[in-house]
């Protein structure tokens, strides 16, 4: 579940700020090819993942909303 109260991806949507917004991607191997049924939350997907991972890696990347 994301933060717009959906199932899946939903991009990034900064917040209308003079500076960039930062994104932490937080990406992981598992030896499991299910975390159960989609729709999960973060907490319950990291629950699901315990004991699991394999290896974890971090990618921040920043957004700004073009001006109009």
């Amino acid at each position: 579940m994301n933060d717009f109260g959906e199932t899946g991806f939903g991009g990034p949507c900064p917040p209308k700020k003079e500076s960039a917004h930062h994104y932490h991607f937080h990406v992981y191997a598992l030896d499991t090819t299910s975390l159960g049924s989609p729709g999960s939350s973060k907490q319950g997907a990291l629950e699901a993942m315990d004991g699991h991972i394999l290896d974890k890696g971090e990618l921040t990347g920043t957004y700004k909303r073009a001006s109009a």
